[in-house]
């Protein structure tokens, strides 16, 4: 179902990232840029970004999530579109980051000449190949003596 704007109004949305596990990632600390647009107007196309600690367009949430945040765009009329880079950090790589691209995404959001509706809240997927990071175990939960170590209690 699309959502229709009017296209001379300013809009935002939550941007919810969800992992290949099919979890939700929340804020990422990681580069990354979103390109909003029209198809038959990309030439007015709009950016939201997180680079080295700056947001631009975009917020984190008090929840972890990334909000956009869409002021003076001059979209056409038509389907919003958008495409989305990450820059992962990966010691393997040789720039330390693998960047992952997803172009031409659907938002669910249509703009048009007349009264569209209000979408403050609104969530927008998009899946990401990637999974969320494993949380880190509590101390002393999970844990085993190295190999080659002595168990004090035991005596071995």
């Amino acid at each position: 179902m699309q959502r229709k704007i009017n296209r001379k109004s300013d809009f935002d949305f939550i941007l919810a990232l969800m992992g290949a596990d099919g979890n939700t990632l929340g804020w990422q600390e990681a580069n990354w840029e979103l390109t909003l647009y029209v198809p038959n107007g990309k030439n007015f196309a709009y950016k939201a970004s997180y680079a080295f600690g700056e947001c631009i367009n975009c917020r984190k949430t008090e929840d972890d999530k990334i909000e956009i945040l869409v002021d003076n765009h001059e979209f056409p009329n038509g389907e919003l579109l958008m495409d989305f880079e990450i820059e992962i950090p990966d010691e393997r790589y040789p720039d330390r980051n693998r960047s992952i691209n997803i172009p031409e995404q659907k938002t669910g959001i249509e703009l048009v000449n007349e009264r569209g509706l209000s979408v403050s809240g609104l969530e927008i997927p998009l899946s990401v190949p990637i999974k969320a990071e494993a949380e880190e175990p509590e101390p002393g939960e999970d844990e085993k003596p190295s190999e080659g170590v002595e168990d004090a209690e035991s005596g071995e």
